[in-house]
């Protein structure tokens, strides 16, 4: 089994990587249908090149809501089954304690400098 890491990366928009990452991503989205059909684009791909198991982690994004619960958890999870690939992604910091800590420290560093 291949493993590959998909990583948001706009200037390599798709591109299937020599060290098997793949780089997905756009920094500007003008129409959310954009960014659902390029989703669509790279899940193909990545089953077509012989990848059965899929791992989204969503960094631009910090919680639960609805770019995630739809776009990914409904959708990609959708047409991954269709296309054969078991599609997961990370838990999303939310209000994880540790995570809502480090935004405090550094609101707090920067409020003081």
């Amino acid at each position: 089994m291949r493993r590959v890491e998909v990583v948001p990366e706009s200037t390599a928009h798709g591109q299937v990587l020599h060290d098997e990452r793949v780089l997905h991503g756009q920094q500007e989205v003008n129409l959310i249908q954009d960014l659902i059909s390029a989703q669509r684009q790279v899940l193909r791909q990545l089953r077509r090149s012989g990848v059965e198991e899929v791992l989204v982690c969503p960094v631009g994004f910090v919680s639960d809501h609805l770019e995630i619960r739809w776009d990914i958890d409904v959708e990609a999870m959708e047409l991954a089954a269709d296309l054969g690939l078991e599609l997961s992604r990370i838990e999303m910091p939310n209000d994880e304690p540790a995570f809502v800590a480090a935004l405090a420290g550094i609101v707090r560093r920067t409020l003081q400098a």
